[in-house]
This record gives C-alpha cells, sequence and structure tokens, in this order.
C-alpha cells in the first residue's frame, strides 16, 4: 500500500469533478 499513490488517486478525483463541472456549464 502506497499513501502517495493513494494521495494522486484524490487528485485525479479532484481534477475529474473540476472537469465535469467545467463541462456541465
Amino acid at each position: 500500500y502506497d499513501v502517495s499513490a493513494e494521495r494522486i488517486r484524490q487528485i485525479e478525483a479532484n481534477a475529474i469533478k473540476k472537469l465535469r463541472v467545467a463541462m456541465e456549464v
């Protein structure tokens, strides 16, 4: 288990959420 990998996953999830919001607008 790698903590940095989990952190990267969270950052990617945040980026995807921002992209979805931008696409909805």
